[in-house]
């Protein structure tokens, strides 16, 4: 499905590997879009990487990132034009190819963003340190049955965003800042939705991570979305299945499918380890939507006193029900 237009860089990649050249060749990633951004490929060592050219003028520091073990990062002359400098990041692991491939399609669009040279050569150097995060998070830990069914519940979320015509495929996956460790996991300009998932066999109380998961002192309008889950082995749908479903949105519209290919890795999830998503399937039994204002069961920031602070506490479901809303008045509330 998404495979076929994963990303531009895959395929020059495989273009470059399919001639076997000797050594170390480059080729420009488009000529339509600004700055001089270059796949590259070393064989035999099968190196595949990206490359940007730009003025010496421009000050690059590479050495925090001279201790890359997924990347080797080398900054030399570019000869093919005055006075130019070459930034060269190759993947050391081609095992991790599709992950890092959709990372260089996230550098290729930001560098076309940047409204000049040195922002766009600013912009590759700070993506490089969030590539070693994501890449070390990949290597050491898969997501735990909790964070499985976390992800989920957001995609659920994300889901419904995505359904409604009112709101644009790309101001939802920008509002779901889940993915990035954000405190609430949907936000926009005054208005945020935390979404809570449980799969035991009672889904009458919810675990709030903090003081400031709930707290809707700092936004206009707040809600609280609840996906109860059953968890079995034969019928339902997988975590890799929803990822599936939730891509396939957006999978006509490149940027789009970057940009979320992006949230899901941020959040944990990899291509390479799909397989150990497949095995638990999830039916939804049932999804509540609550408004979180007045006196919603919950611990504000700003109720506590000096040194106090609180890592998670449980809501009760039942003592929620005076809050509910439809989805349709969260959706409203989320436009108004």
């Amino acid at each position: 499905m998404t495979e076929s237009i994963i990303n531009r860089t895959m395929l020059l990649w495989n273009e470059m590997e399919s001639c076997r050249p000797e050594g170390f060749v480059k080729k420009l990633y488009s000529p339509e879009i600004p700055g001089r951004i270059y796949c590259t490929y070393r064989y035999p060592e099968r190196y595949c990487g990206i490359a940007l050219s730009f003025s010496k003028d421009i000050v690059v520091d590479t050495g925090p990132f001279r201790k890359f073990s997924d990347f080797r990062v080398r900054l030399f002359d570019d000869n093919s034009f005055d006075n130019a400098l070459f930034l060269s990041v190759e993947l050391l692991d081609d095992t991790n190819r599709g992950v890092f491939s959709t990372l260089c399609e996230d550098l290729v669009r930001h560098a076309a963003q940047g409204t000049d040279e040195t922002e766009t050569v600013h912009g590759v150097i700070n993506l490089l340190e969030k590539w070693k995060n994501l890449f070390g998070r990949m290597r050491y830990s898969h997501l735990s049955l909790t964070e499985q069914q976390g992800l989920f519940g957001e995609l659920c979320f994300l889901q419904e965003l995505f359904r409604d015509s009112r709101i644009s495929n790309k101001d939802a996956i920008l509002a779901w800042v889940g993915a990035d460790r954000a405190a609430r996991d949907f936000r926009g300009p005054a208005w945020a939705v935390e979404v809570k998932t449980t799969a035991t066999n009672t889904h009458d109380k919810l675990s709030i991570n903090g003081e400031s998961q709930l707290d809707d002192s700092k936004v206009e309008r707040m809600w609280l979305a609840h996906y109860a889950l059953e968890v079995n082995n034969t019928a339902g749908c997988s975590l890799a299945d929803k990822v599936n479903e939730t891509r396939a949105y957006v999978e006509d519209d490149l940027p789009l499918l970057t940009e979320l290919n992006m949230k899901l890795m941020e959040a944990g999830y990899f291509n390479s380890e799909q397989e150990n998503y497949t095995s638990k399937k999830y039916v939804t039994e049932s999804e509540s939507f609550y408004r979180v204002e007045g006196d919603f069961p919950r611990i504000r920031q700003g109720e506590l006193r000096s040194g106090v602070s609180v890592s998670s506490y449980l809501v009760d479901v039942p003592v929620c029900e005076k809050y509910l809303v439809t989805k349709e008045e969260l959706l409203n509330g989320i436009l108004s």
